[in-house]
């Protein structure tokens, strides 16, 4: 079951990495992110998200964030509340990483993520095809974050066993 959820991890990434490729990275995305109106409505009801999700391409900012006590998942595109969705209930020995999607920006350097985050525990490299040239980065299988030439491109927070 483990090595499932994992793959089906490593899948997600890839599919929103191929999609940042195909449509376009916005390089002037470097700007930080404040709270939509929607979000913070958001924020203000529910607090933080346990668990996000966060991409640009071209003039779109996608984000996904998860709150599994409320068993919802909410998509705002360019800040802008989209849906509203169900998520599964998840166990109650899971944590969160304790991050805010405030912290992080599209744009932003290996180094200005590492100083949030600090060291890797593991890192890989894609070297062929449309996907070539971007470094992503694990943090204890909890924080999933890619970077093509040096900017972050794509940022996953998710929930980890805490047994």
């Amino acid at each position: 079951m483990k090595k499932l959820i994992i793959l089906a991890i490593c899948l997600s990434v890839i599919i929103a990495l191929l999609a940042l490729i195909m449509f376009g990275l916005n390089p002037a995305a470097s700007r930080p992110l404040s709270l939509s109106g929607d979000q913070q409505k958001l924020v203000d009801s529910l607090g933080y998200p346990d668990i996000f999700t966060l991409m640009e391409m071209e003039r779109f900012r996608f984000e996904i964030w998860t709150y599994f006590d409320k068993q919802r998942s909410f998509s705002f595109l360019n800040g802008r509340f989209q849906e509203d969705s169900f998520q599964d209930k998840i166990s109650p020995s899971y944590g969160w990483p304790g991050l805010r999607p405030t912290q992080f920006k599209i744009g932003m350097t290996e180094d200005e993520v590492k100083r949030i985050l600090n060291k890797p525990t593991a890192v890989g490299r894609i070297e062929q095809g449309e996907l070539k040239g971007i470094v992503i980065y694990d943090y204890f299988d909890q924080v999933k974050v890619a970077f093509r030439n040096g900017m972050l491109i794509y940022m996953r927070t998710l929930p980890i066993p805490v047994d």
